[in-house]
C-alpha cells in the first residue's frame, strides 16, 4: 500500500508543478509581449486592455502559478487556476468547434481544464513537497 500512496503523492506533485509552471509561463509571456495579450483580450474576450494592464495580469498570474507550484492555499489557488482555464476555454469555443488546421493549438485547453479539475478534487491528497497545510489522508 505504501508504494501506491507514494506514486499518487508524486503524481499529484508533478501534476501541480506542471499546471503551475504552465500558468507561470503564460505570465512571463505577458511581460515579454504585452501587445499580444492586448490582442488576445480584444479577439477572444471582447475587452480592450492596455499593455500596462496586461503586465499587471501577468504579475497576478505569475503569483498564482508560483502559489500552485508550492502547493499553497490549495482550495483558492487550484480553484482559481481551474476557473481561469475554464473561462479561457469557453471563450475560445468557436476555435474548438473546428480545432484542426490553423486552430490545432487550442486543443491543449481541454486537457488543461480537466487536469486542473482533477488537481482541485484531489487537493487534500496533494502533500508531496507542498508548503500548504499538510492534511494528508495517507500514512
Amino acid at each position: 500500500m505504501g508504494s501506491k500512496n507514494a506514486s499518487l503523492l508524486w503524481g499529484l506533485f508533478f501534476l501541480r508543478f506542471g499546471l503551475g509552471l504552465c500558468l507561470a509561463l503564460w505570465a512571463v509571456d505577458k511581460f515579454i509581449a504585452p501587445e499580444q495579450t492586448v490582442k488576445l483580450f480584444q479577439t477572444f474576450y471582447r475587452v480592450t486592455i492596455s499593455p500596462s494592464l496586461a503586465i499587471m495580469a501577468g504579475a497576478l498570474e505569475l503569483v498564482l502559478g508560483l502559489l500552485i507550484i508550492f502547493g499553497m492555499y490549495k482550495t483558492i489557488t487550484y480553484g482559481a487556476g481551474l476557473l481561469i482555464y475554464t473561462i479561457s476555454t469557453i471563450m475560445i469555443y468557436s476555435q474548438l468547434i473546428t480545432p484542426f488546421g490553423n486552430n490545432h493549438l487550442v486543443l491543449d485547453a481541454i486537457p488543461l481544464v480537466f487536469a486542473f479539475f482533477a488537481l482541485f478534487l484531489l487537493r487534500e491528497f496533494d502533500t508531496k513537497l507542498s508548503l500548504g497545510r499538510r492534511k494528508s489522508l495517507f500514512i
